[in-house]
């Protein structure tokens, strides 16, 4: 071949590749997921030397669209301290600034509404217990009950108490916001899913770390210590190449509790539990699984899909005690509720090479293996 058929292949090879790389990057913009969510109109307030009304002044709207109380807003420090990070101003500021849009107004606490923010369920049933009524039912049933046969006993409750509470027009923006933020999570919830159904770790690592960013709050926060004393809420940003490979390790992961399960149904547990990680949930609704897909183990599909996630924490703790030397051996603790197969292994100590593989093969809970290590430190480390 002469060297100039050698570059005209060449280039032609080049510009053929990036042909495939640009529709492929056109394809991935015109995804759903990446138009995002548009506020309604209604939304734009003028700001002090600022835009529009951000995203998280609407997400503060919707926590007002049932009668609360300024202090109930913000249940405690942490989370205001939060609010006023994401808010960029004071929650106080923020309020009044909603409430010179006409989004809010104050109005009296009306009395259903302040025993329900101010007892749990349980004290309303214990006092409808000691007043001789029925105390089945929800507990919006249950203040009900409460407070039309006794309102007297609990009207201190309301008393001098002012609310904040949307106006029609907030209600319908975040009537809107919330349409608006669930068909986002539709939208995301479809991409993932056909990602991991074609693996395609990868781009499911990117869906959720472009979707968690534009979150107001995200569900990866953790609790850390502030400079200026307390704790604050920090944001974790996703990291697309750790997610990519532990979706690698649920689609490689076969732990002998599922080992009755053919190919073809571990690849749906698979699934499902790659979609619990993603989604940091611990179910698994129906619409993830095929039509009338049924493991046949005794455990239902959701506490399948869980014991892939136990088993690769597992692994990696046991991996974790091995390499650090802290731990020299473990025991297995068990809930109260354990099968029967699970509590022959509680309190029995092993030594790391010989630790039994958890979940239990054995388990049969209908709920699936909750058995965990408890590790005993070596005596260098022991206080």
């Amino acid at each position: 071949m002469s060297p100039l058929m050698f570059k005209v292949i060449f280039v032609a090879a080049a510009a053929f590749m990036l042909l495939i790389l640009f529709r492929r990057r056109r394809t991935s913009r015109k995804h759903p997921l990446y138009e995002r969510v548009s506020i309604p109109p209604a939304t734009s307030i003028p700001q002090e030397g600022a835009g529009n009304l951000s995203q998280a002044h609407v997400m503060l709207l919707t926590k007002m669209l049932c009668p609360v109380s300024e202090n109930d807003l913000f249940e405690v420090d942490v989370y205001k301290q939060q609010w006023r990070s994401v808010l960029r101003e004071s929650p106080a500021k923020a309020i009044r600034r909603l409430l010179e849009a006409g989004l809010i107004e104050r109005a009296p606490m009306d009395l259903e509404t302040a025993v329900a923010n101010r007892l749990p369920a349980s004290a309303v049933k214990i006092m409808l217990e000691e007043r001789g009524l029925p105390t089945s039912g929800s507990k919006k049933q249950l203040v009900q009950r409460l407070v039309a046969a006794t309102p007297d006993d609990v009207r201190w409750m309301a008393q001098g108490v002012v609310a904040l509470k949307c106006t029609e027009q907030g209600r319908k923006i975040a009537e809107n916001y919330f349409e608006a933020n669930r068909r986002q999570k539709e939208i995301l919830e479809e991409a993932l899913l056909s990602s991991l159904r074609a693996h395609d770790f990868r781009r499911a690592a990117e869906l959720l770390a472009k979707h968690d960013k534009e979150q107001v709050f995200s569900p990866r926060a953790s609790l850390a210590a502030s400079s200026l004393g307390g704790l604050q809420i920090q944001r974790q940003r996703v990291d697309v190449g750790a997610e990519r490979d532990y979706l690698n390790r649920i689609f490689q992961a076969r732990p002998r509790i599922l080992a009755a399960l053919s190919e073809e149904q571990l690849e749906h547990v698979r699934v499902a539990a790659g979609m619990m990680h993603l989604l940091t949930v611990t179910h698994a609704p129906k619409r993830w699984w095929p039509p009338d897909f049924k493991t046949g183990l005794l455990m239902d599909n959701a506490a399948a899909a869980r014991m892939i996630g136990v088993y690769l924490g597992h692994l990696s703790e046991v991996q974790r005690y091995r390499e650090t030397g802290v731990v020299k051996a473990v025991s297995v603790a068990v809930v109260s509720n354990s099968c029967e197969k699970c509590r022959e292994l509680a309190g029995k100590r092993y030594a790391l090479s010989r630790v039994p593989e958890l979940p239990y093969e054995r388990c049969t809970s209908d709920m699936g293996c909750r058995c965990c290590l408890l590790a005993e430190l070596s005596k260098e480390y022991q206080i």
